[in-house]
């Protein structure tokens, strides 16, 4: 807190544009209800009269009920029941203004704050899923007729919103083809093994991402490293789609931080910490990195939608070479410019390369 906090506060407030321009998009159309919530939680303040000390006589309304028609606002019997949805309504003011000053851009910052927003809705007497459930269903209605019928998929995908974009997002899995395959595929694989493992990589939603794992890929590399009696501390993961190994591996970590990227960007002196960490576990033998990472610095947009493919990574920068020709931005850059590779996943053109320490 006292040597990293600080510097983390500056990527914080860095980014405060940015949260300030999304701040209505991270899960619409939920947040797009944002400002009308305020709103409802201003009111619900000043209706629980939280600026006096003394109680209303029983049955009597409070400020706002006396004002607005209860089909638009509920006026609650009392006001204990209009205190307790004041204290609601000022924890959900409290905490969306937290998550968007004091937090970065991640969605699940904003998760518990939608959560409270649906809350204070229904404080009041307002199904508010019942609206978004409803817009999503017919999206998805949308989304997959788009698939068996061109010209509406052509419709969506030349309209003002990527199609990309609102499939990744909002379509439901009922809604995906092959869904009843799949499910039906769930209750049939073992829950063990290469099938399984290709199982979750057609199950998950979210492909080619940084944070994401290509499970029938990283399945091989922890073939790999078993066949080499891999142990505690032996093995450092370098990226984030990497972790599961130590579980599966069922070995202690060989460096502390998991974010490594994350911490290597927290203050001048954190790359060197990192660093520094790293070259002290002497008893580390395999680092296993990431090419998505690479991917994904190369090529920003990508569509996260897409399936899987081996096809995506580059091929060795030369015969025997695991290692693929990077771009000048990853020059010099650990762990691609000394280690030695010894494998990579996908038959030698996927997603993980495991590199060996000391040669």
């Amino acid at each position: 807190m006292t040597e990293w906090n600080r510097h983390y506060a500056d990527l914080v407030y860095g980014e405060l544009g940015f949260r300030f321009r999304h701040e209505l998009g991270w899960f619409p159309p939920w947040s797009l209800l944002l400002v009308p919530s305020l709103l409802l939680a201003l009111l619900t303040l000043i209706d629980g009269r939280v600026f006096s000390a003394r109680w209303l006589p029983a049955g009597e309304r409070g400020p706002m009920g006396r004002e607005i028609s209860p089909r638009w606002f509920d006026p609650a019997p009392d006001d204990p029941a209009r205190f307790a949805r004041a204290v609601l309504a000022w924890v959900y003011v409290v905490w969306a203004f937290e998550s968007l000053v004091f937090q970065r851009a991640f969605e699940y910052v904003h998760v518990v704050e939608t959560l409270m927003m649906m809350a204070l809705w229904a404080s009041h007497r307002w199904c508010l899923p019942a609206f978004a459930l409803g817009w999503i269903a017919s999206l998805n209605l949308m989304l997959r007729l788009g698939d068996d019928f061109p010209a509406i998929g052509d419709a969506f995908r030349n309209g003002p919103i990527s199609l990309a974009k609102l499939d990744l997002q909002y379509r439901h899995p009922l809604a995906e083809p092959g869904f009843g395959e799949r499910w039906l595929d769930a209750f049939r694989t073992s829950t063990t093994g290469p099938d399984d493992a290709r199982l979750k990589d057609r199950l998950k939603k979210c492909h080619h991402h940084v944070a994401t794992t290509s499970w029938e890929e990283l399945g091989e590399v922890e073939a790999f490293l078993r066949e080499r009696g891999v142990k505690d501390r032996e093995l450092i993961c370098w990226d984030e789609g990497t972790h599961p190994l130590y579980l599966q591996l069922r070995i202690r970590p060989g460096l502390r931080f998991m974010h490594v990227h994350t911490a290597e960007n927290i203050g001048p002196d954190a790359d060197a910490t990192v660093r520094g960490e790293r070259l002290a576990n002497r008893a580390a033998r395999f680092l296993v990195a990431d090419l998505e990472w690479v991917e994904d610095a190369d090529h920003p947009y990508a569509d996260y939608s897409r399936n899987e493919s081996a096809s995506r990574y580059r091929p060795g920068r030369a015969p025997g070479d695991a290692v693929p020709a990077l771009t000048p931005l990853w020059d010099g850059v650990f762990p691609y410019d000394g280690p030695k590779a010894v494998f990579r996943s996908g038959g030698g053109t996927g997603r993980y390369l495991v590199f060996a320490l000391g040669e």
